[in-house]
């Protein structure tokens, strides 16, 4: 039997299982709330979220081996100049520990799914520390996302960047 692997189904099902864990999560978690401070690694440095206080940023975590991550890359590279227009600022990092499995380095992962992304002047890359996953991917997620706003606000948690584009489009601007 083969079993043949569609990273659009993959999207749609982990865009449906985010809405259930944000439909199901305790009171106490509702939006807007202070983004927590963490750092992440890039270029062999420590860079602190706090550095991008007065913009507005996608934290995106994902994982190299994860389909819906793929996706995600490939929606993100089309919308990328309206998304660079609007001044939102993209902070692609992967998982720690890639999520606990195998997959491809973070450059052959974006090589292959999102090669104009690289250049992109709006795009961090780079990889989440142990201290960034206990405060905003503790349950190790594969693919997720926070929308902080210039004044360090969180504003939306959502998975599958290519099945929820809309909500990060409204959250640039650009709807």
């Amino acid at each position: 039997m083969h079993i043949r692997f569609c990273p659009r189904l993959c999207a749609i099902l982990l865009a449906a299982g985010t809405l259930l864990f944000a439909a199901t999560a305790p009171a106490a978690t509702k939006l807007p709330v202070k983004a927590p401070p963490a750092s992440f690694a890039s270029g062999g440095k420590q860079i602190p979220l706090a550095r991008y206080q007065g913009k507005k940023v996608m934290l995106w975590m994902f994982s190299t081996w994860c389909g819906s991550c793929a996706a995600a890359f490939e929606a993100l590279a089309e919308q990328q100049p309206a998304l660079a227009k609007a001044g939102l600022r993209i902070i692609a990092l992967k998982n720690y520990e890639n999520g606990g499995y195998p997959g491809p380095s973070l450059q052959d992962f974006v090589k292959r799914y999102g090669t104009t992304l690289l250049k992109a002047p709006n795009w961090i890359f780079g990889e989440v520390t142990a201290e960034m996953a206990s405060r905003y991917n503790p349950r190790r997620y594969p693919d997720i996302y926070f929308l902080i706003d210039e004044k360090g606000m969180l504003q939306a948690v959502n998975g599958a960047p290519s099945a929820t584009m809309s909500t990060i489009k409204k959250f640039a601007g650009l709807s």
